[in-house]
């Protein structure tokens, strides 16, 4: 009679814990789809220059998922166009990168951006590994940051490559 007993508890308990998982995982999803609407409501505030409410509805949705690449990426062009210090920028930018769970962004725009900061911050050696990553970024954005790199170096040799781009 015990061994039916404790057969049964141990059954009961996987239920339980069967039960909580899947419950959880709907609390997840249901979580997700909140911060999407989120991005959509600050994407608008965003096309109105409305920076500072743009934030707000990135913060909200950092509350139900901080794990969207796209919100991350998102509060770094707010806090980019309110003249943020470029460091918290950067720290955006990177866990956007860091994050890698894109939903609407290309995570490439993110990439450009976070070599622009590098660059202004004075990381030029981490702007060409950023850049020439694979995927490679070839663009005008990506050439124009290579060659500020290449100048903000400040020797004879990355001045002649920057001129050679």
């Amino acid at each position: 009679m015990k061994k039916c007993f404790r057969f049964f508890v141990f059954l009961f308990a996987i239920f339980i814990n069967l039960n909580s998982y899947g419950n959880n995982s709907s609390a997840n999803l249901a979580n997700n789809r909140t911060a999407l609407r989120y991005i959509e409501l600050e994407k608008k505030f965003f096309n109105e220059k409305k920076y500072n409410q743009a934030i707000s509805q990135v913060n909200l949705g950092f509350a139900y998922d901080d794990s969207i690449s796209d919100l991350w990426y998102l509060y770094a062009i707010a806090s980019k166009n309110l003249d943020s210090p470029k460091g918290n920028i950067l720290s955006y930018v990177k866990t956007s990168l860091e994050k890698n769970n894109w939903v609407e962004y290309n995570k490439d725009n993110a990439r450009l951006l976070y070599a622009d900061l590098l660059c202004d911050t004075g990381s030029y050696n981490e702007v060409f590994d950023l850049l020439d990553a694979s995927p490679m970024i070839y663009s005008s954005d990506a050439e124009i940051i290579r060659v500020k790199a290449f100048y903000r170096q400040n020797t004879s040799e990355s001045i002649q490559k920057a001129r050679e781009k």
